[in-house]
């Protein structure tokens, strides 16, 4: 008992001088007078704002800010460097861009000092409030005298049941009239202009007709067009129509749906493990018609970096199986992954979707 008693007594006495070395050595304090502030409205045309917190060290040793972290790259801090003595002050700048920024934000600086905390939260906060846009600010390519959106003008999902329209906006940003001439273009796609002559500063329409059915393709497709002007200088624009063609079903009722083909896949995704660099693989992936009617393999796409074979069967009664043989060819190393697709008149799966993956590594 005599020597619990004492135990108990030595861990006392060790707790007290741990606590009377702390004491002694004591730690700096960040004292702000607010650890949050709000900008309020800002409109995003007046750039880049910036926020004071001021602080002091009311604590009895230096204080030194080791780092500032904003939880984003659209902050920017700023500190003051060096040891800051007892009593003395010091600020932690915060900027905020509001460049494309628009709407509400809440944005955190974490300060790490020699405090006892280690660290200190700081909050900024506000509103966005977008800038009118202009042109410039919407048909960002630039192609002579002429502005458009995108080089590519972009169809997205269209189907293969005839031709198709859209308008895209094109700017004359020159300071003399620009006529357009006759394009260049495959015999599925259209192009007309109007006005035909845009006169300086003025905005016009470039009307394409796109037709998927003379295309006769299925699923991504890039299709090269040449606008020319009359400008002196660069006359003709290298552009780009892109589209995602998907097969055409009619309107189908439940019975129809039911009795359609449906193609199945088992192993939709095969991996080839760990490969070497400029090796070539190959996988077999087999396809069955689980539905009542006939299965038509319409074709098969390979994304790049590997090359799908034609399926060995186009035609597939009911429970009736083909193949496609794949091969991926290792030009790069690390992880590798690389798609085919094999679209069918599956109604409900007209683009099915395989993955291949491999692990490519160096030769040693």
């Amino acid at each position: 008992m005599k020597k619990l008693f004492f135990v108990w007594i030595s861990i006392a006495l060790c707790s007290i001088t741990t606590a009377v070395k702390a004491q002694q050595q004591g730690f700096p304090t960040m004292y702000f007078e607010n650890i949050l502030h709000n900008f309020g409205e800002i409109a995003e045309e007046t750039g880049v704002v910036t926020h004071s917190f001021r602080f002091k060290n009311t604590g009895d040793v230096v204080l030194q800010i080791d780092s500032v972290v904003p939880s984003c790259g659209c902050t920017t801090p700023s500190w003051t460097r060096g040891a800051i003595a007892p009593g003395q002050n010091g600020e932690i700048l915060a900027s905020y861009d509001p460049t494309n920024r628009p709407g509400d934000f809440t944005k955190y600086l974490t300060v790490y000092a020699n405090t006892q905390q280690k660290i200190v939260q700081l909050v900024i906060q506000g509103k966005v409030n977008p800038r009118p846009r202009t042109i410039l600010d919407t048909l960002v390519t630039k192609m002579g005298g002429i502005r458009v959106q995108y080089q590519a003008f972009n169809f997205g999902y269209i189907a293969n049941n005839g031709p198709v329209t859209q308008t895209f906006d094109v700017y004359n940003d020159s300071t003399a009239a620009i006529t357009f001439k006759d394009p260049f273009t495959p015999g599925h796609v259209q192009v007309q202009f109007e006005p035909q002559t845009l006169q300086p500063k003025q905005k016009g329409k470039i009307r394409i007709t796109y037709d998927a059915q003379l295309k006769n393709d299925l699923g991504y497709v890039f299709d090269n067009i040449v606008l020319t002007t009359d400008e002196p200088q660069n006359p003709a624009k290298q552009m780009f129509v892109v589209a995602v063609i998907q097969e055409y079903f009619p309107p189908m009722s439940e019975a129809e749906l039911a009795a359609a083909p449906k193609i199945l896949v088992e192993n939709p995704t095969h991996d080839f493990g760990t490969i070497k660099l400029g090796d070539k693989v190959n996988h077999l992936f087999t396809y069955k018609n689980i539905g009542q009617n006939t299965l038509l393999i319409r074709k098969t796409k390979a994304s790049c970096g590997c090359t799908a074979s034609n399926p060995d069967k186009t035609t597939l009664n009911t429970n009736e199986a083909g193949s496609v043989s794949v091969t991926f060819d290792a030009l790069a190393v690390g992880q590798q992954e690389k798609t085919i697709t094999i679209f069918s008149n599956d109604p409900k799966n007209a683009s099915l979707t395989l993955t291949i993956k491999a692990n490519v590594v160096q030769n040693q």
